[in-house]
């Protein structure tokens, strides 16, 4: 049986919200097939801040309506998003936003067209679940490639990375960061760097100078031996494909990811060498 994953709806609880919550967001989500629930659907006697915590905790998804800027609904959504959810900004004026929260992905929706909000919401995380769905399948190695070991990454410059062998998710917002890998066990020297990339959550970064590498002990930053297929310029803001870099013969050891002007939601980058 498949798994029903579940969202956590932030917003006010006010009557003026009502309909976009049970005309638009639990339909989307019913649409969807996500379970979607708020605080105040079931009665508890337990502390209600404690239970928020635990709820979005739990969650997979956060749905959180700032329209109106309620303070207890900006402070949930901050909290959220410092562990890492999944978040879904909705808000009836993109104008009212806070400055750090303008330029990140947001439905901008009307409250006289709330059959609207429920197709976009529903399309929206039916594309999401449709991500996970490839992240969870397992990167089959193209012949003469082998995966490259990325065991000790460190976080840099703001981004979150959850990795295993040969995959990195990651997610974050960042002006200028990346991900630095340290004592590889494989001499990358004179090799080719092959990454798969699939960018579900529809990130936004800098493509031709994604590579940083140490050489002599001195960082330098890798231009791509080959473009990325579906993009017409330096960012991908929704594509998926494959990338080449060249490492120089006099490689000493350490690689990462460097980004520029990024909005990582979630890109997937499986790494291989040849």
């Amino acid at each position: 049986m498949d798994r029903i994953y579940s969202a956590f709806v932030l917003m006010s609880f006010s009557p003026e919200h009502k309909n976009t919550y049970e005309l638009a967001i639990k339909e989307a989500c019913r649409a969807a097939g996500v379970s979607c629930h708020r605080l105040d659907d079931a009665a508890t006697t337990v502390n209600l801040v404690a239970e928020m915590y635990s709820e979005i905790d739990r969650a997979d998804i956060i749905i959180a309506d700032l329209s109106g800027l309620n303070h207890n609904v900006l402070y949930e959504t901050g909290y959220a998003f410092g562990v890492n959810k999944q978040i879904f900004l909705l808000t009836d004026n993109v104008e009212d936003l806070p400055f750090d929260l303008r330029p990140l992905r947001s439905i901008v929706f009307s409250k006289d067209d709330l059959k609207g909000l429920k197709k976009r919401l529903s399309a929206v995380l039916r594309k999401h679940l449709k991500g996970i769905g490839q992240e969870n399948q397992s990167v089959s190695p193209v012949p003469g490639e082998k995966p490259l070991p990325l065991s000790s990454w460190n976080k840099w410059g703001g981004i979150t990375a959850y990795s295993d062998s040969n995959v990195i998710l990651l997610q974050g917002s960042v002006s200028v960061g990346g991900y630095v890998s340290d004592n590889l066990d494989v001499n990358l020297a004179g090799k080719l760097l092959i990454l798969y990339i699939s960018n579900t959550g529809n990130s936004k970064f800098s493509m031709n100078r994604m590579i940083k590498v140490t050489v002599n002990k001195t960082d330098a930053l890798l231009k791509p031996k080959t473009k990325m297929q579906l993009i017409s310029n330096e960012y991908a803001p929704a594509a998926d494909g494959r990338i080449d870099y060249l490492i120089p013969g006099d490689f000493d050891g350490k690689i990462g990811f460097v980004f520029y002007e990024a909005q990582l939601n979630l890109l997937r980058i499986a790494a291989f060498i040849k």
